[in-house]
């Protein structure tokens, strides 16, 4: 069996651009699909994962891990991985040590990157 697209986990993070302004990058880490954005809609991360979903290579299950966010808990966002036979796993309390790879990832990208 594949070890790859086991898992994906996705998180959204902000990045502030050289003219002061602020976007919102949602990532998915496995397929490396992202969505970038100038606000925080779940409009940007269903189309990330629309993405994330069209470009899989394997068909077998798949676990989806993301923090609590609105966003990730919408009815159309879940309805989404459902009807895709995805599995949801989602952090507990919006610990964010449960989504540390994720988080870490973000801090990069929001903080040593500035």
């Amino acid at each position: 069996m594949e070890c790859s697209e086991k898992v994906y986990i996705a998180d959204m993070t902000y990045i502030k651009t050289k003219d002061k302004n602020y976007y919102y990058l949602c990532i998915f880490k496995e397929n490396v699909e992202y969505e970038l954005s100038d606000n925080l809609q779940k409009s940007s991360t269903l189309k990330a994962l629309k993405q994330a979903i069209k470009n899989r290579i394997y068909k077998h299950h798949l676990i989806y891990h993301s923090d609590r966010g609105l966003q990730y808990c919408s009815k159309e966002y879940t309805e989404m991985l459902k009807k895709s036979v995805i599995l949801i796993s989602m952090t507990e309390n919006s610990d964010p040590y449960k989504n540390a790879l994720p988080e870490r990832m973000n801090g990069i990208l929001t903080y040593e990157l500035d």
